[in-house]
């Protein structure tokens, strides 16, 4: 479940809180019912920098990209872990 921020209207208490995307309202502890604020953050991942992997065996690879990386690492019957 995605975490969203609730405002209680009572106290002015802003909570974040674990919730469903459907989920507008929540009871707060002093018994008010918060309303779920509206968020401009957005997190993303930005891609790969591109770098030379010389651990993929014998010919290193100049990876461009995460999907180059999750392709490259297939195409060499390895996986990756951590």
């Amino acid at each position: 479940m995605p975490i969203y921020d609730f405002n209680c209207p009572q106290c002015g208490k802003v909570d974040d809180v674990y919730s469903k995307m459907d989920e507008r309202e929540k009871v707060h502890s002093c018994g008010s019912t918060m309303t779920r604020l509206l968020s401009m953050q957005v997190n993303c991942n930005p891609d790969l920098q591109p770098y030379l992997d010389d651990n993929l065996g014998e010919n290193p690879v100049y990876i461009r990209s995460r999907r180059h990386q999750r392709d490259e690492l297939k195409r060499r019957g390895l996986v990756q872990t951590g």
